[in-house]
């Protein structure tokens, strides 16, 4: 997504804004909240796989071998789910005195807050201009 912010428009996208409509800006957090019987699903079945090659390990070491990379790929999907878990997307709105609307979205946090601090320069800007004349 294109993304540019000037003294007159802030534009994401296909869809632009006029600054002197903008009155505030703000950023939220979002948290992928979703997926928390799977993790204790996959964990706990990564975690039977480790018994029950503990188990087979003294009469069966090829079996124990079996139950181990199958406990190895539970555990690396409980991982992951866990890694998505706790990934947080950031969100700018911008806000006019009719609506709220959500500009741009990135899980980069730096992006984010770069871009509020330029709609926020350029509304400073837009908001000397009017007063000094």
């Amino acid at each position: 997504m294109a993304v540019s912010v000037d003294n007159d428009f802030a534009r994401f996208g296909a869809k632009s804004y006029a600054i002197n409509k903008i009155t505030s800006v703000e950023i939220r957090e979002a948290k992928d909240t979703k997926g928390g019987c799977a993790i204790a699903a996959f964990g706990l079945l990564s975690l039977g796989c480790a018994l029950a090659a503990l188990g087979q390990a003294a009469s069966n070491f090829g079996g124990a071998i079996g139950y181990l990379l199958v406990a190895a790929l539970f555990g690396y999907i409980t991982y992951t789910l866990i890694q998505k878990a706790k990934r947080i997307t950031y969100q700018l709105f911008l806000i006019t005195a009719a609506s709220e609307q959500q500009a741009y979205e990135s899980l980069n946090r730096q992006d984010v807050y770069g871009l509020r601090d330029e709609v926020e320069a350029a509304m400073l800007y837009h908001s000397r201009g009017l007063n000094a004349g």
